[in-house]
């Protein structure tokens, strides 16, 4: 169940299937949670306060290219057919952009297939497709990167996919 808030934010997000799956906390973001699952700080590239976080030697310009670089530095690389499709050898994320360009979300893709998103200060909420979270909010995603899954990764891929079937 959604509440009237993020169903009007995210017009798309109900018929999505999405879900909220934890309450509004303002510690971290979707940055964050997606490159490390890091409920603990809040990465921003212009570090304009002490409490945020950003890795040294990562771009910090705050363009659409600094955060593709921040996923880069941390194993992903462009997915060539930008598929948002399960892969059980690969993890992914997804990259929003607005109509300028400008970056404005990433998402994580669970080890079941579907997606979560932090939504800002406000919930994690999942989603089926990338395209759940379309909006004038966050604009189109518009950019798939993936990294190889370690062993525990792709045991845990293999568990959902088995249990699906049950």
């Amino acid at each position: 169940m959604l509440s009237s808030e993020l169903e009007t934010s995210y017009p798309k997000l109900s018929s999505d299937g999405g879900k909220e799956t934890s309450p509004k906390d303002s510690k971290y973001n979707c940055i964050a949670w997606a490159a490390a699952w890091d409920k603990t700080r809040w990465w921003q590239p212009d570090k304009c306060e002490p409490s945020m976080h950003w890795p040294d030697g990562v771009l910090d310009d705050g363009s659409l290219l600094c955060f593709i670089r921040l996923f880069e530095s941390l194993g992903y690389d462009d997915n060539k057919d930008n598929s948002s499709g399960f892969e059980m050898f690969y993890e992914k994320v997804v990259i929003y952009e607005d109509i300028f360009g400008q970056f404005t979300h990433v998402a994580r893709q669970k080890y079941s297939g579907i997606w979560w998103s932090k939504l800002g200060e406000d919930q994690d909420v999942y989603h089926n497709t990338p395209e759940g979270l379309e909006s004038q909010h966050y604009g189109k995603p518009t950019r798939i990167m993936k990294r190889p899954c370690g062993p525990i990764g792709i045991l845990l891929r293999a568990f959902f996919k088995i249990a699906r079937l049950f």
